[in-house]
């Protein structure tokens, strides 16, 4: 009986703790192990580690040699201890260390409470960024399909079937790349090194946090730059020259897109705006602004846009005016201008928005494949190249909360399994003993002869 109390307790203790970190990470790893291979293991080889440490911690402490010089109240205090503090110690050293590692592995995108309180939402979010990704490439043509064996839905969930780096049958006679992976790193090196990271400061900092001021932008539109060589990861899909200290000096980074008329994958010199590195329009709300205009303004504006007669007009200068800012001189890189009017934008106001070739929020930019470069925003690009990293976070987030409750929990087990092996029972007779000792001695009474008369 008990032995079998021991075994229940045992099992009461870190198998249960192990079977809680499996049933948490159990849709991560089986749907992203494909993708991510250990990485997305990180939370349960770290429990599995804290199971090791208290067993071999308690084969130690609970050996014969040992219960000879302990007691099994001795002993039980040692393994509570051994339980609480790798559990707990774990997290201590991470509530220090990790806000800074993280703020500076993500450029400051994602805090350390974003994943202590939600890392499950972090994972969907990186799981939802892959597939956007993979129907982004389809849609622009880089990862082909045939057309005549599915459509472009099935095609998109055939891709996001596949792994990470799983070769891929479709992109078999593709020298460029074989395998989704490869076809991110191409895309994510053109949009690191000659885009986000060419930049110059202070401009894409103000960008990056939320104060993309009218100068800021002027400055981040039309200021010259330079490819950044430090961000080059693989020179096949770059063209350099040798300088005489030989070093290599990128001249040109690649882009991979797909060119419709031959219907074949090439590689391309891309340019990039900020609005690109963004992913989201900047937009301008006109003609509500109280004092400022006259009340008819965007009545006025409405009737030459959507008039039947001047709507014609207009149309095409719009489209030509973005033609303008692509050029190789001003831009190099397509922005969609939209005016739009109707019951979706403020009352006696219109908007005219400025839409990136990144992204995946305006199916009108979209369908456009000659204008859409199939690829997200930089931050959503790079997390995505960080999704081995985020994954391995997110999965030893999910343990944070079980460590720290099954610290208290394993503590009382430690405490029931010593009372069963007997703690109360050597506590009590040590106690006897050392009553027994302490206790004053009795004194008793001198006894004497019986006395007799003398005869």
């Amino acid at each position: 009986m008990k032995k079998v109390l021991l075994v229940i307790l045992h099992i009461l203790g870190y198998p249960v703790l192990l079977a809680l970190v499996l049933y948490l990470n159990w849709d991560i790893m089986m749907t992203q192990a494909q993708n991510y291979g250990i990485f997305v293991f990180v939370g349960v080889i770290v429990a599995v580690v804290m199971a090791l440490i208290y067993y071999i911690c308690y084969a130690a402490i609970t050996s014969k040699k040992k219960k000879k010089r302990k007691t099994i109240f001795n002993q039980t205090v040692r393994l509570c201890m051994a339980a609480v503090i790798p559990l707990t110690g774990l997290w201590a050293v991470c509530d220090l260390a990790l806000p800074d590692f993280l703020a500076g592995a993500t450029s400051s995108t994602i805090y350390y409470e974003d994943l202590a309180d939600g890392w499950n939402d972090r994972a969907e979010v990186n799981e939802q960024l892959l597939d956007k990704f993979i129907e982004l490439s389809v849609k622009a043509g880089t990862l082909p399909y045939d057309s005549d064996a599915m459509d472009e839905s099935e095609a998109i969930a055939y891709y996001q079937s596949k792994g990470y780096n799983e070769a891929v049958s479709e992109l078999s006679d593709n020298e460029y790349y074989g395998t989704i992976g490869g076809l991110f790193a191409l895309q994510y090196q053109s949009m690191n090194a000659n885009g986000y990271q060419s930049f110059t400061q202070p401009w894409i900092s103000f960008a990056t946090s939320d104060r993309l001021t009218i100068p800021c932008l002027v400055h981040l539109l039309l200021d010259e730059r330079e490819i950044n060589q430090d961000f080059i990861t693989n020179y096949d899909y770059t063209e350099y020259k040798e300088n005489a200290d030989g070093t290599k000096e990128i001249t040109t980074v690649f882009f991979a897109v797909c060119d419709k008329a031959t219907n074949t994958i090439t590689l391309k010199n891309v340019n990039w705006t900020i609005l690109d590195m963004d992913g989201k329009e900047t937009a301008l709300e006109i003609g509500n602004i109280p004092g400022m205009l006259p009340d008819n303004f965007s009545s006025l504006i409405s009737l030459v846009i959507n008039g039947s007669d001047l709507g014609p007009i207009i149309n095409p200068i719009l489209s030509d005016l973005a033609g303008i800012l692509a050029s190789e001189g001003i831009l190099g890189a397509n922005i969609n201008v939209i005016v739009e009017t109707g019951p979706f934008v403020t009352e006696d106001a219109i908007k005219i928005s400025l839409r990136p070739t990144t992204g995946y929020y305006y199916p009108e930019v979209l369908e456009n494949t000659e204008i859409h470069r199939g690829t997200l925003g930089y931050q959503e690009m790079a997390w995505l190249e960080s999704n081995g990293l985020i994954y391995a976070l997110v999965t030893l987030f999910s343990t944070r909360r079980v460590f720290l409750l099954f610290a208290a929990w394993i503590a009382v087990i430690n405490i029931l399994i010593g009372m069963v092996r007997g703690m109360c029972k050597e506590e009590k007779e040590k106690k006897r003993k050392i009553d027994a000792v302490q206790a004053p001695q009795k004194r008793i009474a001198p006894t004497y002869g019986t006395i007799r008369p003398y005869m």
